[in-house]
């Protein structure tokens, strides 16, 4: 459970790693999720990318459209069951193990060995129309502010934490957004949701590009984890696309309750910015940032053969005099 620490004093700081410690990460879908052996083909091309942090995404909760035998978005029923789904794949389904299907059980050894050099987490959301995961905890999962630890989606929860131990670290990039007339209470979702992953053992991260005062309402709400760290730990901050005009600098959100105490920023790019962009960029906002990221580390199941041109690209703006 989240800890509230509104009555403690503690010292000011704001977290910037050392050079050595630059986080230096890449959102990657189809060419690195289960299916179609995209792990096993790339696993070398993760090591000479440059990149050390890996997003694995996005996942989804009870996808439809694309997925034929999930419910339509927008209107889960009596058949949703919280299903985890990456690549139109059931990865956790109706609290079947994953061991159980052999391919994932391969897919889940080859992140195994990714995760010796390379730091994976998992990312779920996302910003298409059809998306509706956050509404889906909402309509079916949500009671009384909170997600049951006996509901299906708890339990689907802690046997992805337990079956894929490579990966500790959910990113919540939930872009469900509509504004002061939302047609659903997406903040307290997102809270309920990042306290479950906390209470499971993952770490949190959120990957905003709007809305800058509402998340910072959700840090503070979330509050602290047992070790007295604040429960969302990390910003992945879209600097591209809808947040095109973000800059770290405006984007400083701060522990719950300790308004001087900010959060780490990973400032995100797409591959529409050039890499002489990406390094001018960091190369002002360096003093604001503990790394950088790049959306995304592939195409159509296939690794961008350009990755480490953009990783060098991130990682010369962080270490520029």
């Amino acid at each position: 459970m989240g800890i509230n620490f509104s009555r403690h004093i503690y010292p000011v700081h704001t977290t910037i790693l050392n050079k050595k410690d630059w986080i230096i990460a890449a959102y990657a879908g189809n060419e690195l999720g289960p299916g179609k052996n995209g792990l096993l083909l790339n696993k070398a091309s993760i090591e000479q990318s440059g990149f050390n942090t890996i997003i694995l995404g996005l996942l989804h909760i009870g996808r439809g459209n694309i997925c034929p035998a999930c419910p339509s978005p927008w209107n889960p029923d009596g058949a949703q069951t919280g299903d985890i789904i990456f690549n139109n794949i059931f990865i956790v389904s109706d609290e079947k193990l994953p061991e159980q299907i052999p391919p994932l059980t391969d897919w889940a050894n080859l992140l195994n060995q990714v995760s010796i050099s390379t730091n994976l987490s998992w990312s779920f959301g996302g910003g298409a129309a059809w998306i509706s995961d956050f509404y889906t905890i909402y309509d079916v999962f949500l009671h009384q502010d909170e997600i049951p630890e006996t509901s299906i989606l708890y339990k689907n929860m802690q046997i992805l934490y337990d079956k894929f131990p490579a990966v500790r670290c959910v990113d919540i990039d939930c872009e469900e957004i509509c504004g002061p007339d939302d047609y659903f209470d997406w903040q307290t979702t997102v809270v309920a949701f990042a306290k479950m992953c906390n209470n499971i053992g993952f770490s949190l991260s959120i990957s905003p590009y709007t809305y800058k005062e509402d998340w910072q309402n959700i840090i503070t709400r979330t509050g602290y984890n047992s070790s007295y760290k604040p429960i969302i730990s990390k910003i992945n901050l879209q600097c591209y696309d809808g947040g095109a005009g973000n800059t770290p600098e405006d984007w400083k959100l701060h522990e719950p309750y300790q308004t001087q105490n900010y959060l780490p920023i990973i400032a995100g790019f797409w591959k529409d910015n050039t890499t002489e962009e990406i390094t001018s960029d960091l190369e002002l906002w360096k003093n604001d940032v503990s790394g950088g990221f790049i959306w995304n580390y592939g195409d159509k199941d296939k690794p961008d053969p350009n990755n480490k041109l953009y990783s060098d690209a991130i990682l010369k703006g962080l270490n520029s005099t």
